[in-house]
């Protein structure tokens, strides 16, 4: 799948640990983002987009948890005041 998993584990630790300012709910959804992306590796055709896809994963990923436990964070940083959704900017790092 990816040539050093772990060097890449810790690069979207970092990431998610980033976005969600606490390392074992971080720890947790790079877990859940392994894990689905290993249900779903058959589905790239293209290795090289591999990464790209992982990442995707992860950001959807970090969007599901601030949706369903929005009191795990600052309500007023991630989710918008009159449409109650996660705002892209902040996963883009913005």
């Amino acid at each position: 799948m990816i040539a050093d998993p772990t060097f890449f584990q810790n690069e979207l630790l970092g990431f998610v640990i980033k976005k969600v300012k606490d390392r074992s709910i971080a720890e947790d959804i790079v877990h859940d983002v392994f894990l689905k992306a290993q249900a779903k590796s058959s589905q790239v055709k293209d290795n090289d987009k591999m990464i790209g896809w992982i990442y995707r994963i992860t950001r959807n990923t970090i969007i599901d948890h601030f949706r369903f436990n929005p009191e795990s964070s600052n309500p007023k940083t991630w989710i918008g005041k009159t449409t109650n959704h996660i705002s892209i900017n902040v996963l883009k790092g913005v």
